[in-house]
């Protein structure tokens, strides 16, 4: 299936978000004068993902890893058909990486035209919550028993 920009974006979205994640990386390891900067953003954009998951949150009672700081980000997209100029069914996506308070691995999981639901916390995140925990116990990834920071998700 090829993707359509009538997608509302939500594959740019997400390739964008960790792309932005690891332009920041790459800014802090090479560049001096973007290390307060890059450090600042990425701490903001880590907080808001990590509530995500966080009571309220769009993946709340889906991804559960006692011990990690997890960070995430849900996703849902509905996919055109260029023969109907309409949409027809959807994309459901999670991405995310743990531990959030440093990070090791990031897992990205897209769902295409999915049977029984699309909002992609519900979907992605069991599967994201599967792979995460087994990818963190093959590694020996540790948990740190940070907690989130709890910030305002709604205004």
């Amino acid at each position: 299936m090829a993707f359509s920009g009538l997608q509302q974006g939500i594959l740019v979205r997400v390739v964008g978000l960790l792309g932005t994640l690891a332009l920041l990386a790459w800014m802090v390891v090479h560049t001096s004068w973007y290390v307060t900067i890059a450090l600042c953003v990425a701490a903001a954009v880590t907080q808001m993902m990590e509530q995500v998951l966080a009571k309220g949150g769009t993946a709340y009672k889906v991804v559960k890893l006692p011990g990690y700081a997890v960070a995430g980000k849900t996703g849902t997209a509905q996919v055109a058909d260029s023969t109907c100029r309409c949409y027809r069914g959807y994309t459901a996506s999670f991405a995310g990486f743990a531990p959030a308070d440093a990070p090791q691995i990031a897992i990205s999981v897209t769902l295409q035209q999915p049977e029984h639901g699309h909002f992609g916390g519900a979907l992605g995140g069991p599967v994201f919550d599967d792979v995460m925990s087994f990818a963190l116990q093959a590694l020996g990834i540790r948990p740190t028993g940070v907690q989130p920071a709890r910030i305002p998700i709604t205004w």
